[in-house]
């Protein structure tokens, strides 16, 4: 092989292992957004069942205080 074949190869190698590392960062980053975006989900659920519950104890609660201050 010759000097500036392998010189090519050699930087090809690198250039493969650089894009490697770089595409590992990236799937690692992925993952971490994935993770945070179904703990927010999961939390958006429960503050969207927190919210119903709050709302319908006020409605029951406002209804009481009509069918009390009726009588």
């Amino acid at each position: 092989m010759s000097p500036s074949k392998t010189s090519t190869t050699e930087k090809d190698t690198k250039m493969k292992e650089k894009i490697e590392a770089r595409l590992r960062k990236l799937e690692k980053i992925n993952l971490q957004i994935m993770t945070e975006n179904f703990e927010i989900s999961n939390k958006i659920k429960v503050i969207e069942i927190l919210h119903k519950s709050i709302f319908d104890f006020l409605d029951d609660l406002f209804k009481k205080i009509k069918e009390l201050k009726a009588k």
